[in-house]
């Protein structure tokens, strides 16, 4: 798409612009991107059927069978989101990265993981749902700070860090990484807000840069440390690879970003974390 080719990650970012595009679009504009179950039927392009309709929503299901009263609150690792959905007020989500969350190479902003991400979570926030993309392909840990006041002005209920991809492709030393992460991380929990971060992806950039590991590493003990959930994006997408039959460069075809199909199953598991996370049982209906 044109107006990526600029924001890549890896790559020079270019006149990135810095605006924030909150992906809005009516519902009846998204009915055909659809939201699968499991990993079969994503693979098979298949589609989820029966979303909840907003008047419906006192018959969410819940994990375990259970009422939202009965259930255990340790397992929840996002209080507010659940809050959030269980009392039908607006839920506001910040995505917050690079090229991944921008969307670069996506076809549309429809089949983006933001996206697919705000098409599978909107059935269950009854009471309205903002998805605020903050990412810009191309930026690391410096960047991204820069753009935190950006953030924070959202007064989002569930940030989504995505980050160090480029940081290790562009030779960024990982403890001036871990350092301007952590003091985001920690700004952004001081809101309130609940905070989430993703761990890097699968693709021949990162397979063939010698410090991606160290940075991969450091995400999940950022996410230790601070008590935040982490979503196994490297690990999931290798899962993908043996489960569906396809390579990593059916994933990441250009060798760093991910394309529709990528987006699909990375929008989709993420959305499903989050309201696994949020103590949300998903109840879509499987088509045959």
């Amino acid at each position: 798409m044109a107006q990526h080719e600029s924001h890549r990650d890896g790559l020079p970012a270019g006149d990135a612009v810095g605006q924030a595009k909150e992906q809005t679009s009516p519902d009846t504009q998204r009915d055909a991107q659809g939201c699968s179950v499991g990993v079969s039927g994503l693979g098979e392009g298949k589609t989820g059927g029966s979303a909840h309709e907003a008047s419906q929503r006192d018959q969410v299901a819940f994990s375990g069978g259970a009422s939202p009263s009965e259930e255990g609150a340790a397992a929840v690792r996002l209080p507010r989101v659940r809050q959030k959905l269980l009392a039908a007020e607006p839920l506001r989500v910040t995505l917050f990265g690079s090229s991944t969350t921008e969307g670069v190479g996506a076809s549309s902003p429809a089949t983006s993981y933001a996206g697919v991400f705000e098409t599978c979570i909107r059935p269950y926030a009854s009471g309205g749902l903002t998805v605020i993309n903050r990412g810009i392909g191309g930026q690391g840990a410096a960047e991204m700070q820069a753009r935190l006041p950006a953030v924070l002005a959202d007064q989002p209920d569930l940030v989504i860090w995505q980050g160090g991809v480029n940081d290790p492709l562009t030779g960024v030393p990982l403890p001036r990484f871990e350092d301007m992460t952590r003091q985001d991380l920690q700004a952004i929990c001081a809101t309130g807000a609940d905070v989430a971060l993703m761990d890097l992806q699968w693709c021949r950039l990162l397979d063939e840069c010698p410090a991606a590991p160290a940075f991969q590493a450091a995400v999940h003990a950022m996410g230790q440390a601070l008590h935040l959930p982490v979503f196994p994006r490297l690990a999931r997408m290798h899962a993908w690879g043996k489960e569906l039959g396809v390579g990593r460069e059916d994933l990441s075809p250009d060798g760093v970003h991910m394309y529709d199909f990528g987006y699909r199953l990375l929008g989709q598991a993420v959305a499903d974390w989050v309201l696994t996370l949020a103590g949300i049982a998903q109840t879509r209906a499987i088509e045959p």
